[in-house]
């Protein structure tokens, strides 16, 4: 469930972003559009994981948490941005279906990685 709402929120900035406010800024716009969108998902997905999903969060210090945090969803933000850009700019997919194609790769290494390094 919080893996559909989040993602929602972020394919709704997403289309926000695109249609209305970054139309014909640059070539790449859905490319700008893709990483505020991700970082709203983060700040949107970190907040319910720390509320509701992951319960032991004790076992490192606030530091850590922070780092590893931010390090596992930079690169969560660069295999987000490589297959969007990949299915959308090589395979000429449009940008809402490279985002649904892209979602699972990058919900499945955030996840995984969260309960692996930060909350286990």
């Amino acid at each position: 469930m919080t893996a559909a709402l989040t993602w929602f929120i972020e394919l709704a900035v997403l289309v926000f972003l695109e249609e209305v406010v970054l139309k014909d800024v640059c070539k790449y716009d859905y490319m700008i559009a893709g990483g505020i969108a991700f970082t709203v998902y983060l700040i949107v997905n970190y907040i319910i994981g720390v509320k509701w999903v992951f319960h032991s969060r004790d076992h490192h210090s606030k530091t850590y948490e922070l780092v590893t945090f931010v390090l596992i969803n930079l690169f969560g933000l660069v295999i987000y941005e490589v297959l969007l850009w990949v299915f959308t700019s090589q395979f000429h997919i449009y940008y809402v279906i490279s985002n649904i194609l892209t979602n699972p790769f990058v919900y499945l290494w955030n996840f995984f990685s969260r309960k692996y390094f930060l909350y286990d």
